[in-house]
């Protein structure tokens, strides 16, 4: 199995691989979900603010499957994980992010 210490990074290799292919043509709902609980759980590892915007753009469109589901707390806790990662000026530079 994956070593204590190299989890963290296991986990956000395999969390970026499942949001490429759930993107992709033929990805699969399942793999948004998968993606952003593994990304998500490794975000204080995200420091660029391409992939905090990317990571926050996951959350949005899992909150958004949740809501299909009718999965309202899921679809609450998605969006609040996608909120803590845009920049302190959303409201000026992510707008349409910040208020979907």
């Amino acid at each position: 199995l994956v070593p204590e210490e190299d989890r963290s990074d296991f986990l956000r290799q395999v969390g970026l691989a499942l949001y490429q292919r759930a993107c992709s043509e033929d990805g699969e709902d399942w793999m948004f979900f998968t993606a952003a609980r593994h990304l998500n759980s490794t975000s204080s590892l995200t420091k660029d603010g391409e992939e905090r915007l990317n990571l926050a753009n996951l959350n949005l469109r899992t909150a958004e499957l949740s809501v299909e589901l009718l999965a309202f707390s899921a679809a609450a806790d998605f969006c609040k994980q996608g909120i803590c990662c845009l920049p302190d000026d959303m409201w000026k530079s992510q707008y349409k992010l910040a208020l979907p």
